[in-house]
């Protein structure tokens, strides 16, 4: 404002009195192009392989649950929600409740298992 040659009118809307389209056309966009840049930076570097690292262990560890009990692929999906919710641990109330059917030893070698393929996630 300190720029702009400008007087109010009898309407109350502004009369600007010099050229002024230099101030708008070109305007500083550094710090929106640096976050961005920060944005796809951390995306490249840190979320897409992040990713892709949770995706293998979660195919792995589906596949060692296909070998070892034959669970279907949403009571996998829930398996796996529960464990990483409880630290690679099953609740009482999961096993209880969920209808997973389970004995200990089998929750035990599950547990270990997903501990052993998630343990950076953990």
């Amino acid at each position: 404002m300190d720029f702009i040659d400008w007087e109010e009118t009898e309407n109350h809307n502004v009369d600007v009195k010099n050229e002024t389209i230099d101030f708008y056309r070109y305007f500083d966009a550094t710090k929106q192009t640096e976050f961005l840049y920060d944005c796809v930076n951390d995306t490249v570097l840190n979320i897409i392989p992040n990713e892709v690292t949770y995706l293998k262990n979660y195919d792995e560890f589906k596949q060692f649950l296909d070998n070892e009990f034959e669970m279907p692929d949403k009571t996998v999906a829930l398996l796996v929600r529960f464990l990483e919710q409880n630290n690679g641990s099953l609740s009482k109330r999961s096993r209880e409740n969920e209808s997973l059917n389970l004995n200990n030893a089998e929750v035990l070698k599950i547990e270990t298992k997903f501990r052993e393929i998630f343990k950076e996630w953990i």
